[in-house]
């Protein structure tokens, strides 16, 4: 089975909500991260389900994996790899892939592989030299970003299982801009989401609106979690005339920067206020407001870095 999407788009809640309902005895060995430093990936798959093969030939070790995997077929308990990143598997591991998912008995397949990886993995898949590797797999889905509609049904349904009491603290047009800056990926609607409403509590709000997510997501742009959105210059326009990114301030550096440099002041000193009244407020409350101090002083001190390297480079250019 293949399983590809975009970073962000669920792959890994997918797995685990899958490895938590199966109903079946199952024997998984999850491969989180490739390294390209393993010399045989067949060890490697031996290693993550605890099998000695040290010292054991290639053959020797896919042999000793096909003992383990009838024993565990007579005891009748499925045997699942799971394999993230796969679009960064090296052919020689994919060849070796291939022939552990050939080890099979008279009438079973005796194990089941999940390759989980970024789109670009279906790309891997069409090399004339990985054919046999491609056929192999009988299953395909690709998790696309969420629609408009489902961006608004999915942040209900988030603040429904977090225990509020409305769950449409955010309005239909705050949904609408979530959906607009994320383009429906779950991770970034996640975290605009959980940005606002830390901003939006400690701004006293009973909602969050369209204004709100546009501020946050200002934010984001800034710390660079969000792509930087702007007008580019017009084909074949003049630099003498272009007004752009790449016109200097009368401090002798770029205008954008320096526009940044204001926001990021403005930002810093936001959150700091923020920071003041949440712990003012923090009657009744010490849990979630050493967690929602946690994750702003995180953020401030991102920001307090990033408004740093501007200083620095400001610095050198007017230098």
């Amino acid at each position: 089975v293949a399983v590809t999407g975009e970073n962000g788009s669920g792959k890994t809640i997918l797995i685990n909500h899958f490895l938590r309902n199966i109903k079946q005895k199952v024997k998984v060995g999850h491969i989180e991260k490739i390294d390209s430093s393993v010399d045989s990936f067949t060890k490697l798959i031996c290693q993550k389900f605890d099998l000695d093969v040290e010292g054991k030939t290639s053959m020797g070790m896919l042999d000793f994996f096909h003992a383990f995997l009838l024993k565990q077929y007579e005891i009748n308990e499925r045997v699942v790899i799971i394999i993230d990143d796969a679009h960064n598997l090296k052919s020689e591991a994919m060849e070796e892939l291939w022939m552990i998912s050939n080890l099979e008995s008279e009438s079973f397949h005796l194990i089941q592989v999940i390759l989980v990886g970024k789109p670009e993995f279906e790309y891997l898949l069409r090399r004339k030299d990985l054919q046999k590797f491609a056929q192999r797999i009988t299953m395909r889905c690709n998790l696309e970003n969420l629609s408009m509609d489902e961006t608004g049904q999915y942040i209900k349904h988030r603040l429904k299982e977090a225990g509020a009491a409305n769950p449409d603290i955010l309005d239909e047009e705050a949904a609408k801009a979530v959906y607009q800056y994320s383009n429906g990926n779950p991770h970034l609607i996640n975290i605009l989401c959980d940005t606002a409403l830390v901003d939006g509590f400690a701004d006293n709000q009973e909602k969050i609106g369209r204004a709100m997510i546009e501020n946050v997501t200002d934010g984001k742009k800034e710390e660079g979690i969000l792509p930087p959105t702007g007008k580019s210059k017009e084909v074949g326009a003049s630099s003498s005339t272009t007004q752009s990114s790449d016109q200097l301030s009368s401090g002798g550096m770029p205008a954008d920067i320096e526009e940044r440099i204001i926001r990021l002041e403005s930002l810093t000193s936001s959150i700091d206020n923020k920071l003041d009244i949440l712990l003012k407020r923090k009657g009744g409350q010490d849990r979630t407001v050493v967690e929602l101090n946690k994750m702003l002083m995180e953020s401030l001190k991102r920001h307090g870095n990033t408004l740093k390297q501007f200083r620095s480079f400001r610095e050198q250019v007017n230098k």
